[in-house]
């Protein structure tokens, strides 16, 4: 092995000039190929999620708004079963309050058909959970078509599907 005058490189016969200081391990190696994989793949981009949503909304061509209840599962999960108690209380409270007429929508069912309503939910409280999603569906229903009679039968027939 020939050294030159400056110890930054050897001259080794039949193999050309080496700089020790810039030699690549097999691991470098390897990870300089991952790196080139990776960024020849591309960004993807954030994957797509339903958009989850909670509270009132309302959507581009409708008269009013929706209530979508919480995630009760996820509730209790993180607060326990008081706040999921609670939280039935205060979903029936905002259907009521757009069953009556009070959210200035054009929805406002007759008072019978909410009291019934009201009363058989009261007596059946776990039914409220999946009353809030069902109503939910029958609110964006009438919400994009304009015609809350079947949302209205819905309610009326509410107290049979639940006793």
């Amino acid at each position: 092995m020939f050294r030159g005058a400056s110890s930054r490189f050897e001259a080794t016969p039949g193999q050309g000039v080496r700089y020790p200081e810039m030699e690549v391990t097999m691991s470098t190696r390897i990870i300089l190929v991952s790196l080139a994989f990776l960024v020849s793949c591309g960004g993807k981009g954030a994957p797509e999620t339903a958009e989850v949503r909670e509270g009132w909304f309302t959507e581009e061509g409708w008269t009013g708004s929706c209530y979508a209840p919480v995630d009760f599962e996820k509730l209790e999960a993180v607060e326990g079963i008081a706040a999921r108690k609670m939280m039935r209380s205060e979903v029936l409270d905002q259907m009521m309050s757009q069953w009556r007429g009070e959210r200035e929508d054009g929805i406002s069912f007759p008072v019978r058909v909410v009291q019934d309503g009201e009363t058989v939910l009261l007596g059946h409280p776990n039914d409220i959970e999946s009353v809030g999603q069902d109503n939910l569906a029958r609110c964006k229903e009438t919400m994009a078509s304009g015609n809350a009679g079947g949302w209205e039968q819905w309610l009326r027939n509410l107290p049979e599907a639940l006793t």
